[in-house]
């Protein structure tokens, strides 16, 4: 997404990009298109962006081209052991369940990848709402999403 990215301008000369940018976080620099009549998937450049783009928007698309049917995973509700600002954008939360409900990894920062592997799913944040320790969130385990 930098001015070093020259992605967009290959792929436009081979193809096309029809989907720039998701409203999603992480995961915002997202691409969709077709070099010749192959499909192109563009993920992000932070670890934590490709881990949230390709568990909720490519593994889906891909398991489609194969002609799978793909229902979505229902959230599971929990308690939020943890307080955390809204964003304008949906925002995917490494996170892992406990006992008494689900816990944040304190870092959201998308280049961090530890967060992935010390959670064991996502809360799902809708756009522009806070989280408030207590209420239930939306937690999407991995071990659903695989």
């Amino acid at each position: 997404m930098g001015e070093e990215d020259h992605i967009k301008e290959v792929v436009a000369e081979l193809g096309a990009i029809d989907l720039w940018k998701v409203a999603i976080k992480p995961g915002k620099p997202f691409a969709f298109g077709r070099v010749g009549d192959t499909p192109l998937l563009g993920l992000p450049g932070n670890p934590a962006s490709v881990l949230v783009t390709c568990l909720i928007i490519a593994r889906p698309y891909l398991l489609a081209c194969q002609g799978l049917a793909v229902t979505p995973v229902p959230p599971v509700l929990k308690a939020a052991l943890f307080d955390h600002p809204g964003s304008p954008r949906e925002e995917y939360l490494r996170a892992r369940v406990r006992a008494d409900g689900v816990e944040c990894y304190p870092q959201q920062s998308s280049g961090v990848l530890r967060s992935a592997v010390w959670g064991d799913g996502l809360v799902v944040q809708r756009a522009g709402r806070d989280i408030r320790r207590g209420e239930a969130v939306e937690f999407l385990p991995y071990a659903l999403l695989q």
